[in-house]
Parts: structure tokens; C-alpha cells; sequence
């Protein structure tokens, strides 16, 4: 009967879990690997704080090779095609016509606007994680996070095929022109940037129930339930500054629910999974958007009012821990798993034509994998039974592959009371 059970639960989870989209793969309070204890004996409420800082910054392209973060769409981007349609009243076109000797060596000529651009990102987290018991095995959960996000060191070289541009003074001059007509005529800042503020706000329903089996291996089998709302709090992409992040969803609103299970075998052994997936309501803002094909991704110079429907969002979880093994530590080790489905968008200006928009590489799909260590400390395994008793962890993230993503691996230290 209790095999017939675990084998429904699991059959639901798998067809019903989820998360809240976090900017460059920060790990939210309440990632089920790297959340704290539930809340145990006569407490009802459970505080965490969560800090995360970031160590290095690892991207991958389209074919999950690592690249440098700005490099993750194309390798290389076209500032030629940022003032396609312009002709000689772009000065940069101007600047660029008589460099290379008239308009046939110029602008005609894609491949003299090629500049491979590099940069890094770094970041840091401060969230907040409030937990009510209201019911037996069920918990109301608030999570409130705050971001700082850089893009640092921020260089155009190019890359292009006329021997003419490869001296440093004329790339100087090019690119200085470049960053200048852009912001100027398109409002769109190519350089480094820095921006810290909330994320989206999300309220969570758990349920958390233990069955204990009572046998000498398969001692215990808990069940995770999720069902949540994201609301869009948080700061939005900035369409005014190349690889802007949003720190959630974009401004929209989302649905996370998701479970799992966790497996103690023997006194000090746990394993388990999660699965989980985000629903994103489609919302419309304005975006940069393509209107010629020589354009490249970091390089649109047309800002309209777009619709986006959002691709699904998918994310699994396995792991180990040694569970409890010596004075309330626990050692565990997860493997997770994302993967967000294309998005489409659709303009609701005239002039643009639908197949053209879409061929934005920032919408196609992105995957990432990546490690949890987490290091955790729980005084309730210590036969603490007063109603206030704190919990401590601390964890590191290591994404190692992807597909058009720019991650960043953090280490971060998590504290929790229960009371």
C-alpha cells in the first residue's frame, strides 16, 4: 500500500514542480537543496537570512562551450549593423567610409564592423526567508531577496578582415565613436554597468510530512509539496544597456510549484530529488527588437513595445548527504538541471515583421547544469528541545556547463532560527 503511494507522489512531482527565475544562477533561500530543516518540536516560525557572494563568472554558447560572458549569442557582434539603414547620416558609418577608402570599402562591406567584445560579471545576494507553521507538515513562506549585480572590464576589439582597422589607435578611434553615437542616437550604453536592487517577491505554500517506514535500511521517506506565487517586484531588464540581467522575471507574474522525496537509508545515509517547474505569464514592455538580419544581439538599435510568451521553465535536482552524522552536521551533494524553453515574442508596433524579431538569439532556449555543496548545521539533532534553536549552513554553487548562459558561481552562508 505504501509502495502504491510513493509511486503516485512521485508520478505527481514529476508532472508538477518549481522555482522563481534568480539573475546569473544565484540560489534562492528556498532552493529546496540548500534550504534549512523544517521547523521542528513546539516552534511555529522559522527566520532565515541568506548572503551569497560571487567567485568567477563561467559562460557558455550555443554549443556548450565556455565563453566569455558577452560572447555567449555570437563571438562576435556587428557595429555596422547597429546603424543598418542609415548610410551617411551615421557618423560612425562616416568614420568608417573614409578609413577604409569610400562607401564600397565601408559600409558595404559587413565584415569591417566586426568587434568581438569581453567582459565580466560579478554579484552579491542578501534575501530573507520568513516561515509560519499554520498546520501540521504545512508552511506559509515569504522570500524577499536583494541583488547587486557588475559587468566590469568591459573591451571591444576587432576582429574583422580589413588590415586597415587592426591598428590599436584606429580601433581606439572607432570604438570611441561607436560608444558614442550609440548612446547618443539609440540611448543604448555599450560599456560596464553596476545595479543593486529587489528581486521579485515570492509567497510560498508547503507541505512537508514525514513516513516513517520502520525498517532497519529504508528508515524514513519524506515528501516535499510546493505550490507558490512570484509577484514582479524586482528590477526589470534594462533595455537601455547591453547584457542588462532582471533581477526575477522580467515583470512578470509566476507560478512555481514543485516536490520531492527524500530517502534515509540507515542512521546516517539521506538521498532524494526534486523536480521542478516555473510557469511565466507573458507580459508586454518595452524591448529592443531585430529589424535586419546583419544585426547582432547585443547590437539592436530599435526599441518598440513587444509581447513575450515565455518558454516553460524546467529544473531537477538529485543528491547525497551524509545525514546528521556527527553533532548535528550534514554533509550534502546535489546535482541540478535547468532548462528554460524558448520564448517568442510578437510586436505590437507596425513595421516589424514577426519571423525577423524572433531570430533574437536571446530567446532561444537556455540550459545550465551545475554542483551544490552545502556544509549544514541543525541543534535540534542535538535533542534541543526548547522552543528557540538556530540552524546554520554553508554552501557553494559550481555551474560547469550550459547553453546561452552566463553564470556565476557563488559561495554563500545561511542562518536560520526557529522559534
Amino acid at each position: 500500500m505504501m509502495k502504491n503511494k510513493l509511486i503516485a507522489i512521485c508520478s505527481f512531482l514529476m508532472l508538477n514542480s518549481c522555482m522563481v527565475a534568480a539573475p546569473l544562477g544565484f540560489l534562492e533561500p528556498y532552493n529546496f537543496m540548500i534550504e534549512a530543516e523544517p521547523i521542528y518540536g513546539k516552534s511555529k516560525f522559522q527566520f532565515t537570512i541568506l548572503t551569497q557572494l560571487s567567485y568567477d563568472n563561467v559562460s557558455f554558447n550555443e554549443d556548450g562551450h565556455e565563453v566569455n560572458a558577452l560572447q555567449i549569442y555570437e563571438p562576435e557582434q556587428n557595429l555596422l549593423g547597429l546603424f543598418q539603414g542609415l548610410g551617411n547620416a551615421s557618423q560612425f558609418n562616416q568614420l568608417v567610409n573614409s578609413l577604409a577608402g569610400g562607401a564600397g570599402g565601408g559600409v558595404n562591406n559587413g565584415e569591417n564592423g566586426l568587434f568581438t567584445p569581453t567582459g565580466t560579471f560579478d554579484g552579491s545576494q542578501v534575501a530573507l526567508l520568513a516561515s509560519y507553521m499554520f498546520h501540521q507538515h504545512c508552511y506559509f513562506k515569504v522570500s524577499i531577496p536583494v541583488y547587486k549585480v557588475n559587468l566590469t572590464d568591459v573591451n571591444w576589439v576587432y576582429s574583422g578582415n580589413n588590415e586597415t582597422f587592426a591598428g590599436q589607435a584606429i580601433q581606439t578611434q572607432l570604438v570611441n565613436s561607436f560608444t558614442s553615437e550609440a548612446l547618443q542616437d539609440f540611448n543604448l550604453s555599450t560599456g560596464n554597468y553596476s545595479q543593486a536592487g529587489f528581486g521579485d517577491v515570492t509567497m510560498l505554500l508547503d507541505y512537508v510530512c514525514d513516513y516513517p517506514q520502520g525498517r532497519s535500511l529504508l528508515r524514513n521517506v519524506r515528501v516535499h509539496l510546493r505550490l507558490g506565487l512570484s509577484v514582479p517586484t524586482g528590477i526589470v531588464a534594462d533595455e537601455n544597456q547591453i547584457m542588462s540581467v532582471p533581477f526575477g522575471n522580467d515583470g512578470s507574474v509566476g507560478l512555481p510549484f514543485g516536490g520531492g522525496l527524500d530517502v534515509n537509508l540507515g542512521r546516517y545515509f539521506q538521498c532524494g530529488f526534486r523536480g521542478q517547474f516555473l510557469y511565466l505569464w507573458g507580459n508586454a514592455k518595452p524591448r529592443r527588437v531585430s529589424n535586419f538580419p546583419s544585426q547582432t544581439s547585443l547590437l539592436l538599435p530599435q526599441v518598440a513595445m513587444v509581447y513575450k510568451e515565455y518558454g516553460f521553465i524546467q529544473q531537477f535536482d538529485l543528491y547525497a548527504q551524509a545525514y546528521n552524522f556527527v553533532g548535528g552536521l550534514s554533509l550534502k551533494l546535489a546535482y541540478e538541471y535547468y532548462r528554460k524553453a524558448q520564448d517568442q515574442i510578437s510586436v505590437q508596433t507596425p513595421g516589424f515583421g514577426y519571423e525577423q524579431v524572433n531570430t533574437d538569439l536571446r530567446l532561444n532556449e537556455q540550459t545550465r547544469h551545475n554542483m551544490i555543496a552545502v556544509l549544514s548545521f541543525d541543534s535540534a539533532f542535538l535533542k534541543n528541545t526548547n522552543r528557540i534553536h538556530p540552524q546554520a549552513s554553508i554552501f557553494v554553487n559550481m555551474p560547469f556547463n550550459g547553453s546561452f548562459a552566463s553564470l556565476l558561481s557563488t559561495v554563500g552562508l545561511q542562518l536560520t532560527l526557529d522559534f
